[in-house]
């Protein structure tokens, strides 16, 4: 079905003067799916049939590196202090 999808919104846009802006979304929002769907398998642990590549238990997000550099502990998102409940806005 997407591939279809795609193969009409190619047809359009090499034999057809379809406004380019709505032929963009058109793919924009069919190939979603696919990059979702490939980078969930991508993801998922080998033992439920994925390749395992980046686990949110072993790969650290970039951007909580850079703030917990710039401005310390206190820039921890409410992700790092899971199962601690309002005990970590106490402390």
């Amino acid at each position: 079905m997407f591939a279809a999808g795609l193969a009409v919104t190619a047809a359009l846009y090499y034999w057809t003067d379809v406004s380019r802006v709505l032929l963009f979304w058109a793919a924009f929002i069919l190939t979603r799916p696919l990059g979702a769907t490939l980078g969930d398998f991508l993801d998922k642990p080998l033992d439920h049939g994925g390749l395992a590549l980046q686990s949110p238990d072993r790969v650290d997000h970039p951007r909580r590196h850079h703030d917990r550099m710039r401005f310390g502990a206190a820039s921890e998102s409410r992700h790092d202090r899971r199962g601690s409940g309002c005990a970590a806005l106490t402390k």
